[in-house]
């Protein structure tokens, strides 16, 4: 027997195999995998949200976060699951928390995404358009969404930013009867104000003076037919989250590929439905002439001067087409100036005196825009020779920007023409003053 004094001898230590061998057990192996699935979900919706602006092949916003919420779901409940026995209290707490978390960081990105789509686009409406005698239409890049409200006897429409391509927007005013109307240019920078949502536009037709009035700005003109005098810049901001918009932030009036020209037979289809009595079909006509080229300017003009007849439409067809692709790109002057002749220059020269208002307006436009030393000769000339008041203004006027461009000798050369325009002029202040330009 053993002494009962002495202690017993201590058990030997299990054997088995050493810890660091050990397999993972399987409860590890779920947890890691249940991790890297959470991870997945994690970067594939992160990757979403701030590499492609929240769209993978259109998916929304929503989706990429309910994936995200699912991976982080994931990695909480792996975690949470090893620790329950022992940290029962605080897995419940970390999961609870990192799920406010989730609501909190997905609440914020909707409110963002809803933010970036609030205000993209400006709604209003203009009143004073006789509606019996016109269909009006706004024109961006593309024509926008607009009704006619004979309630309150306004025309309502939404501009939306996206759309916003060019310098200026134009209101068609097309007759009912089919006759021409000339249209009323607006600055684009006129509607970016009001891209914030906190007012809608209100603009008034002074339909006498043919200006587009802002009756939230003490009813200033802010748009006309030829944005000349009487025309007043336009509203640069309503708050302080508007100002970003105003000018051309976005580069939008740059072209990014040298322009083509037009097929041959669908731009002399184009010339030949300029003359149709159909409103709609010539200005679908203008709008794809516009599109060209000064590559095809020349054939625009042959296609005039092979026309001798009078041929209204046909004249302000081209007209209109030629102010609208300079009105696209300012730059394309020079290149135009070039694909012109000297009778083509003198040929629109002379539809500024040929008596109507509408195509001596699109005419001014155009020769003020192309800038060409030649044509403000041929104007100045015409001007000198005048016998009716506006088209000597309206010559005047055209002929500014060429004028600048001129050579010293060159300008030497009108001098005896500026003489005789300044004694015609004498009583008649306003071109007195637009001839004091000429110096």
């Amino acid at each position: 027997m053993p002494d009962p004094a002495t202690p017993a001898e201590p058990a030997a230590p299990a054997t088995g195999p050493d810890p660091v061998d050990a397999p993972i057990p399987p409860a590890t192996r779920e947890m890691a995998f249940a991790v890297f699935v959470g991870l997945a979900f994690v970067g594939a919706a992160l990757a979403g949200l701030f590499l492609v602006d929240g769209n993978v092949e259109g998916l929304p916003k929503l989706f990429l976060m309910l994936v995200m919420a699912t991976g982080i779901a994931l990695i909480v409940v792996a975690f949470g699951g090893r620790g329950v026995v022992k940290l029962n209290s605080a897995a419940f707490a970390g999961a609870t928390a990192t799920m406010f978390a989730i609501l909190a960081f997905g609440n914020w990105m909707l409110e963002r995404d809803q933010s970036s789509k609030r205000h993209s686009f400006a709604a209003g409406q203009i009143s004073g358009i006789d509606w019996d005698r016109f269909a009006p239409l706004l024109k961006f890049g593309d024509y926008a969404p607009s009704y006619l409200d004979r309630t309150s006897d306004e025309f309502r429409f939404v501009s939306f930013e996206t759309n916003m391509t060019r310098a200026e927007a134009t209101l068609l005013l097309s007759p009912r009867d089919g006759s021409e109307t000339p249209s009323i240019r607006i600055p684009v920078a006129c509607f970016r104000p009001y891209l914030d949502g906190s007012e809608e536009i209100d603009w008034e037709f002074d339909a006498i003076r043919r200006l587009i009035l802002d009756k939230r700005d003490d009813r200033k003109a802010i748009g006309g037919e030829a944005m000349a005098d009487g025309v007043a810049p336009c509203r640069t901001k309503i708050n302080a989250s508007a100002a970003v918009f105003s000018g051309d932030p976005f580069g939008l009036e740059a072209r990014a590929q040298p322009l083509l020209p037009l097929n041959t037979a669908e731009r002399d289809k184009a010339l030949a439905e300029l003359s149709s009595d159909d409103a709609e079909v010539r200005r679908t006509a203008r709008d794809f002439l516009a599109s060209g080229s000064p590559q095809d300017v020349p054939a625009f003009l042959a296609y005039v001067h092979a026309h001798p007849v009078n041929n209204y439409r046909l004249k302000l067809g081209v007209a209109v087409a030629l102010t609208e692709m300079l009105r696209r790109d300012k730059g394309l002057r020079d290149d135009i100036a070039k694909a012109m002749t000297s009778a083509d220059k003198a040929l629109l020269v002379d539809f500024i005196g040929q008596g109507d208002r509408t195509l001596r307006i699109y005419a001014t436009e155009f020769l003020f825009d192309l800038a060409d030393a030649e044509a403000a000769g041929v104007a100045l000339q015409r001007a000198a020779a005048a016998n009716d008041e506006e088209a000597l203004f309206s010559w005047l006027f055209s002929a500014q920007d060429g004028w600048a461009r001129m050579t010293a000798d060159q300008r030497a050369a009108l001098n005896p023409t500026l003489a005789q325009l300044r004694a015609i002029t004498r009583n008649a202040p306003k071109t007195a003053a637009l001839l004091d330009r000429f110096k």
